[in-house]
């Protein structure tokens, strides 16, 4: 923007005009293919494992009766997916909370899996009747962008308290910031809306930090001068744990008694890129590498 000025953080600036993806256009020719693809072999090895539904978002510019419509076809086209093909949706940010909310209905109700950062954690939260205060849970703090891992956690329970199953039953949920990732899964008991059982919830949650890493310094090649730990510490429901090389992920568990009241996390550091390189669509990359070890 000016001779010999650089930004002292890695700023983007995106500018669409996307009008297909705008209007959802893929969305019936890839259910389509989704369904013919896994109806037309006997082989499990052969069907479609896994469906990651991405851009919705963009939605947000469009008039509130276009967004009505399709998001009641978004429905109807999952609806169609077998509940053998696991579907995530990775959130992206969005301004109108109107359309928050109707993506909290009727979306996340008819998802196995959801995706998010800070930012997108912070709207989803208070669209969905999340309550903010003057002084520990606020806006603020919940999108910084190292936020309090319990904080996160809270935000993640409301979540899953609020979100209703539909179709299918949201059991996954992979928060991503720039000091660290967690994976946080419900203890469910398989019913017809929920055949889900995340197993290598450790590997899943290390690979999407692994991608953080390499897909921001665009590197697979890297030496301890290219990273660096933001995160070496939490504390979550009182109890304190350090991370370091020898112990780098910690676990702990909320909820009642019974299993299928119990959510269980994972969070792993991230070690973050010093010099960032790319940084669009790596949500997309550290959600897919996180699922290739649960599919």
């Amino acid at each position: 923007w000016g001779a010999g000025e650089a930004a002292k953080r890695a700023n983007r600036f995106i500018i669409s005009n996307d009008l297909s993806n705008a209007a959802l256009a893929p969305l019936e020719p890839l259910n389509e293919y989704v369904r013919k693809f896994s109806s037309s072999t006997e082989s499990s090895n052969a069907k479609v494992k896994l469906l990651s539904a991405s851009g919705i978002h963009m939605l947000d510019g469009q008039s509130k009766e276009f967004r009505a419509e399709r998001l009641a076809d978004v429905k109807k086209s999952f609806e169609k997916i077998p509940l053998e093909t696991i579907i995530h949706y990775e959130h992206a940010s969005i301004g109108d909370e109107s359309l928050i909310k109707d993506i909290g209905k009727i979306v996340l109700s008819r998802v196995d899996s959801l995706g998010l950062n800070e930012q997108e954690i912070a709207t989803l939260y208070s669209a969905l009747g999340g309550k903010f205060d003057d002084t520990r849970m606020t806006q603020m703090k919940l999108s910084a962008t190292i936020p309090d891992p319990q904080l996160i956690s809270e935000a993640i329970e409301h979540i899953y308290k609020v979100v209703k199953p539909a179709s299918r039953t949201l059991s996954r949920i992979h928060f991503h910031c720039f000091g660290y990732h967690i994976i946080a899964q419900r203890s469910i008991i398989p019913t017809p809306t929920n055949l889900r059982k995340w197993d290598s919830t450790k590997e899943a949650a290390a690979s999407g930090s692994v991608m953080a890493s390499e897909r921001a310094c665009n590197s697979t090649q890297l030496g301890l001068g290219d990273v660096e730990q933001q995160l070496t510490s939490i504390v979550v429901n009182g109890k304190h744990t350090k991370l370091s090389p020898e112990n780098p992920i910690a676990v702990w568990t909320t909820g009642g008694e019974k299993p299928t009241e119990q959510i269980d996390f994972v969070l792993v550091p991230v070690l973050a890129c010093a010099v960032p390189v790319q940084t669009v669509g790596l949500g997309d990359a550290i959600s897919a590498a996180a699922l290739a070890y649960q599919i």
